[in-house]
């Protein structure tokens, strides 16, 4: 993993893809959680995943919405 979380990138992307995925996730209790992918495509055409982060759970953004004034 730490290979991987250190290896060079390319300068430039002319492409990058952002999409999640919704997964169960026990903390205590059993939530849903997005997991964010960022996903670079070269000049040549290959894939590199950029990086891969979980998000909050969606109560807490509901929560987050009304807090908000």
């Amino acid at each position: 993993m730490l290979a991987w979380q250190n290896r060079p990138l390319d300068a430039a992307y002319p492409v990058i893809l952002i999409d999640a995925i919704v997964i169960k996730v026990r903390e205590g209790q059993v939530a849903n959680r997005p997991v964010y992918v960022a996903l670079g495509i070269t000049m040549d055409g290959q894939r590199d995943v950029l990086g891969m982060w979980m998000g909050p759970s969606g109560e807490i953004l509901h929560q987050m919405q009304y807090q908000v004034v």
